[in-house]
C-alpha cells in the first residue's frame, strides 16, 4: 500500500513539475490532460493485467529467439568466432562471458532489424500500424494528422527518420506540435535497438519475450505520456496541422527495401558505436578531471554519474522506488541521461541484485527512451537540416525536450508502479 500511495503523489509531482515548467500556464488543455492519461492506463492495465495480451507477448520468445539465432549465423559467418562462432582454442569457464563482444555479436542484430522494417514498411503493414495509432492519438488526445502520424512513427523509427515521414508538414507545425514530436522522439525507442536492448537485458530477464514485451509496451506507453507533458509545458494554440504520411522515395521491391534498410541499419549501427566509443572516452576523461579536481564524497571520488544519481534521487522515490534503492537507481538515470540507455540498461544487469523485483520492473519502463544529451544533438541536426528557416527555433526546444522526455518517461514508470 506504501508503494501505492507513493505512486500517486508521483504521479502529481511530475504533472506539477511539467506545470511549474510551462510556458503559458493559462492555455493548458485539462480536458486532453486528463484524457491522455485515461489512455495511458488503460494501455498500462492491457499490458500487465490481461492474459491475451501477456501470452502474445511470450509467443515474442520463439521469434526473437529465430531472429538472434538467424543473426548469430550471419556475424559467425562474416566474423567468426568474434560473431558468436566457435573459438578456434579452449576457453576457461570462467573467461566464457567475455567472449561476448558487443560490436561484433548484438549491434548487429540492428542491421537486421532495419532490413526486417523496411520488409515490412514496403509490405504496408508498418504503414497500417502507424495510421491505425495516429488515429486513436488524433480522436483521444485532440491532435492533429501531422503530429498524430509523427508521434505513431517513433514508435518504430528514430528522431533521424520520423521527421522524414511527414516532411511536407514540418514548416506549417505551431511551436508546441513541433516540441511534442520532438518530446516523443525523446521519451520512446526505435525498433531497430529493442532487440540490442533484450540481448543486454537477457541475463536479468530470462525471458526474451518478457523483455521485449514491455520494451515495447514502454515505448507505445510513452507516446501519450510525451503528449502530456509537452502539451503542458508548451500548450497548443491555433489550428492543429494536418497531414498523410510520405514514403520519400519509394522501393521498387522487396530485394530494393532490404537493401534500403540494410543501409539504414549500417548508418544506426556505426554511428552507435562511434557515439559509445566516444561518450565512454569523455566520461571517463571527466571523471578524472572531477576526481582530481574536487573532494571526496563520503569517501567515494565524485563522478558524473555519481553527481546526477544524487540529482536523481528523489524523483526515483516519486517514481515507487524505496528509499534505500533511490541512489542506484538515480545513478542509472544519470547513466542514461548523460550517456544512453544502452549504457544504463548495460549496468542496470551488474547492480540489479541490489533491487527488489518491484524496482526492476520499474526502472526497466523508467530507462526506456532515447532521452540523451547525445539525441539532442542528432534531434538539432536532422530537424535543423529538413525546415532549415527554423533552426533556431528547434535549438531552443532541444534541452527543453530532454527534460519533457526524462519527465515522461518517468511518468510512465510511476504509472505501471502503481499498477504492479
Amino acid at each position: 500500500m506504501q508503494y501505492k500511495m507513493q505512486a500517486i503523489i508521483g504521479i502529481i509531482f511530475f504533472l506539477s513539475l511539467s506545470f511549474l515548467l510551462s510556458s503559458d500556464k493559462r492555455n493548458i488543455q485539462i480536458r486532453y490532460i486528463i484524457s491522455g492519461l485515461i489512455f495511458q492506463f488503460i494501455m498500462a492495465v492491457l499490458v500487465l493485467k490481461v492474459k491475451v495480451i501477456q501470452h502474445i507477448f511470450s509467443s515474442l520468445n520463439q521469434a526473437i529467439i529465430a531472429l538472434q539465432q538467424a543473426t548469430e549465423q550471419g556475424t559467425s559467418f562474416v566474423f567468426g568466432y568474434l560473431g558468436g562462432g566457435p573459438t578456434p582454442f579452449d576457453v576457461p569457464a570462467e573467461l566464457a562471458a567475455h567472449k561476448f563482444i558487443l560490436v561484433f555479436q548484438a549491434l548487429p542484430l540492428m542491421i537486421v532489424a532495419s532490413a526486417l522494417s523496411s520488409l515490412l514498411f514496403y509490405w504496408k503493414v508498418i504503414p497500417v500500424i502507424i495510421k491505425s495509432i495516429s488515429k486513436v492519438l488524433e480522436y483521444s488526445l485532440g491532435i492533429g494528422g501531422a503530429l498524430g502520424l509523427g508521434s505513431a512513427s517513433s514508435v518504430f523509427f528514430g528522431m533521424d527518420v520520423t521527421p522524414l515521414l511527414i516532411k511536407p508538414h514540418l514548416k506549417h507545425m505551431t511551436r508546441s506540435e513541433l516540441f511534442s514530436l520532438i518530446t516523443c522522439g525523446m521519451a520512446t525507442v526505435a525498433s531497430a535497438v529493442m532487440i540490442v536492448y533484450v540481448h543486454i537485458l537477457k541475463p536479468l530477464f530470462p525471458d526474451p519475450g518478457y523483455i521485449l514485451g514491455h520494451i515495447i509496451s514502454a515505448s507505445l506507453i510513452n507516446v501519450p505520456s510525451a503528449l502530456i507533458i509537452s502539451r503542458i509545458m508548451i500548450p497548443q494554440l491555433g489550428h492543429n496541422t494536418g497531414g498523410h504520411l510520405t514514403t520519400g522515395e519509394k522501393a521498387s521491391g522487396f530485394m530494393d527495401a532490404i537493401t534500403k534498410g540494410v543501409n539504414d541499419g549500417v548508418g544506426i549501427l556505426v554511428n552507435i558505436t562511434a557515439m559509445l566509443l566516444v561518450l565512454t572516452s569523455l566520461v571517463y576523461l571527466a571523471n578524472q578531471v572531477l576526481g582530481a579536481a574536487l573532494p571526496e564524497f563520503n569517501n567515494t571520488k565524485i563522478t558524473l554519474q555519481g553527481f546526477f544519481g544524487y540529482l536523481f534521487s528523489p524523483f526515483m522515490w516519486f517514481m515507487g522506488i524505496p528509499w534505500n534503492e533511490v541512489n542506484l537507481a538515480g545513478s542509472l538515470m544519470g547513466t542514461k541521461l548523460v550517456l544512453n540507455e544502452i549504457f544504463a540498461y548495460k549496468e542496470f544487469t551488474v547492480s540489479a541484485s541490489q533491487l527488489s523485483e518491484h524496482s526492476k520492473l520499474i526502472m526497466l519502463y523508467g530507462l526506456c527512451g532515447f532521452a540523451n544529451f547525445g539525441s539532442v544533438g542528432i534531434t538539432i541536426g536532422a530537424l535543423g537540416t529538413l525546415i532549415p528557416e527554423r533552426h533556431t527555433e528547434v535549438v531552443s526546444l532541444g534541452l527543453k525536450s530532454l527534460i519533457s522526455g526524462t519527465i515522461a518517461t518517468c511518468l510512465t514508470a510511476t504509472i505501471i508502479g502503481l499498477l504492479t
